[in-house]
């Protein structure tokens, strides 16, 4: 949601896949701001600039295979 400056990337890896990760283009992400990146999955949290999304990606990881991952971010 651009206008609450929020969003989540839902990111799954089948049983066959051999990409343990993957980079992501977010949309409507503020170059100036911060944001506050959570990985529901194991609690952490980070901090990252709009600029860095925007110009590196945002990567997923995930080791095991049929694994999944749920990250939320929010404008701070």
């Amino acid at each position: 949601d651009p206008e609450r400056g929020e969003g989540v990337v839902m990111a799954f890896r089948r049983a066959n896949s051999s990409c343990s990760k993957a980079e992501f283009e977010l949309g409507g992400i503020c170059t100036d701001c911060m944001y506050k990146v959570e990985d529901l999955d194991t609690g952490d949290t980070n901090t990252v600039s709009g600029m860095d999304i925007l110009e590196k990606g945002f990567e997923v990881y995930i080791s095991e295979k049929r694994g999944s991952k749920i990250i939320i971010y929010r404008r701070i």
